[in-house]
């Protein structure tokens, strides 16, 4: 009996040995471009477990021999708190603006990474990040900013790693810590005292929501720059955070009505420089330059910053006396001298820009000479200058002395908030140098 020849080709026949080899060789190939994809994807991929020994750079504080912090060396100014010390209202608020899905996603949101493709789609440039709290701290900690495909891929692998390990409250409490806020600050516990002077465990519902909205864009969106850029986030959190259902309507339009109060800025003043840079040079001997901005150390010095501020006045005091005794060398500048047409009424030194306290030694602008005297403006107040507040330049013409125009330095003896009005004596700055 002849085979037929319409009949089917055998398992093992040339033909089907042909086709399956093609799909051994596809699936071989596959599994090798996979394995390639992967290798490269977390080649440069740190390994995640670093950060449980992970220590973000804290400076060195030198403390006067009572346990005062006498100065603070600080690359990174940053204050570091636990889970159990951030607020619920700053968790939430957090939450609601930046993932809010954070307790359901796995480190990735597929949700958000897909309606941002569709507005980079329509957009036509890669604009939308659809980054989690996870993948931001992957970035912030182990990647750089870059804004491109790859980054975003190594984000995302790095998140996904950081999920299988940590715990959403680790996560988070890192992320809290880690965060630049503006103005030199890391972590909402700094961010927190600078910008309501207070810890963040004693933050109002409003304080929080204004925390929130700004650690996207910090320097664009500081209170202390840009109040009412800041109040408009806050007020953004505050929305996102009822249509999350961590807030009522209700409670959104009376905590939006809360006013934005600041506290005035703490400016680090090394009464001691001197001293602290003997102490910094001694460090860096020992433990070296990365140790003094970021191993976190405590120094504990024989200086009393009381002695040492009296020394600091006794000492100025004395140059003043001194400098005064080699006579009056005339005023810093004569604002009409430089420019005829120049408005007296509305130049503003840089120096008013600071409250004005009683004490302090200011550039006052003469505004008019007569026989007994001289009319000075700083800032908003206004006073005179007598032969009493000028006696030590042994002149006994004012108009000899004052030109109007004049930019001079003065000292504020009283202060009379009221009226606006200051009693001042003439001052110049000491060419002469003195140490203690």
């Amino acid at each position: 009996m002849k085979e037929d020849e319409t009949a089917k080709p055998g398992l093992f026949s040339p033909s089907s040995r042909r086709f399956w080899l093609r799909i051994l060789a596809g699936f071989g190939i596959a599994a090798a471009a996979g394995s390639v994809s992967g290798y490269l994807l977390t080649i440069d991929i740190p390994r995640v477990s670093r950060l449980e020994d992970y220590r973000p750079p804290i400076g060195t504080k030198i403390y006067s021999d009572v346990g005062e912090v006498l100065y603070e060396f600080a690359g990174q100014k940053r204050i570091l708190i636990r889970y159990e010390q951030i607020p619920e209202v700053l968790r939430t608020a957090i939450i609601a603006t930046e993932d809010s899905r954070f307790y359901h996603h796995f480190g990735i949101d597929p949700r958000s990474i897909l309606r941002a493709a569709i507005k980079d789609v329509l957009s036509l440039r890669f604009a939308q990040g659809a980054s989690t709290i996870t993948q931001q701290l992957a970035r912030n900690l182990f990647l750089q900013p870059d804004k491109t495909v790859w980054r975003k891929v190594q984000e995302a692998v790095l998140a996904l790693q950081i999920e299988k390990v940590y715990t959403k409250e680790e996560i988070l409490e890192f992320y809290c810590n880690q965060i630049y806020m503006g103005h030199g600050r890391y972590g909402l516990e700094a961010a927190s005292r600078l910008y309501h002077g207070k810890h963040a465990a004693d933050l109002t519902l409003a304080e929080a929501a204004l925390l929130a909205g700004i650690l996207q864009r910090p320097e664009a969106l500081s209170p202390f720059r840009h109040p009412e850029r800041a109040l408009r986030k806050r007020d953004h959190v505050l929305n996102r955070m009822v249509k999350e259902g961590y807030l009522t309507r209700e409670d959104f339009e009376i905590h939006s009505k809360e006013p934005l109060v600041l506290p005035e800025p703490q400016e680090t003043k090394n009464i001691a420089p001197y001293f602290v840079e003997r102490i910094r040079q001694d460090l860096e001997k020992r433990y070296g330059g990365k140790a003094i901005y970021g191993g976190g150390m405590e120094v504990y010095s024989t200086l009393n910053m009381e002695m040492q501020a009296a020394a600091n006045e006794a000492v100025l005091k004395g140059l003043r006396a001194l400098d005064k005794r080699q006579g009056y060398r005339g005023p810093i500048r004569n604002l009409l001298d430089e420019d005829s047409e120049v408005s007296l009424d509305e130049y503003e030194d840089e120096a008013w820009e600071e409250e004005i306290e009683t004490g302090s030694i200011l550039p006052g602008l003469v505004t008019k000479v007569g026989p007994d005297g001289a009319d000075i403006r700083i800032g908003e107040y206004r006073g005179q200058v007598s032969r009493e507040g000028f006696g030590w330049t042994k002149e006994i013409d004012p108009q000899n002395l004052f030109h109007i125009g004049d930019l001079s330095w003065f000292l504020v003896e009283k202060i009379d908030r009221e009226k606006g009005l200051v009693h001042l004596s003439l001052e110049q700055e000491p060419v002469v140098e003195g140490a203690l």
